[in-house]
């Protein structure tokens, strides 16, 4: 489902339109932490976190994708933009770069 960024009613300040995407990540630095990324777009990626990290809005960030095909990862990096707490873990939303 396409979450269009100009939807009326929707205070979203968005530079690309974000596309629900669930798959498995892993956050290389600042710290490791596996995850599973809940949205995409050609900037950004909101990543949940089943348990809680020390991320902060900011700071650089560097996570792993598996490949469809498991025959390798795609390295991004990015900065926090913003974390927010989520039951026992957290999101994160990231900037990529």
């Amino acid at each position: 489902m396409l979450l269009d960024r100009t939807m009326i009613g929707t205070p979203n300040q968005r530079r690309a339109n974000r596309i629900r995407w669930s798959r498995p990540v892993r956050i290389v630095s600042p710290q490791a932490a596996a995850g599973e990324t809940l949205d995409i777009s050609a900037c950004g990626v909101l990543v949940r976190l089943d348990e809680p990290r020390n991320l902060y809005a900011g700071e650089p960030i560097s996570i792993e994708i598996p490949r469809l095909d498991g025959a390798a990862t795609v390295l991004r990096k990015g900065r926090v933009v913003r974390v927010e707490p989520l039951g026992r873990g957290m999101t994160v939303a990231i900037d990529l770069i």
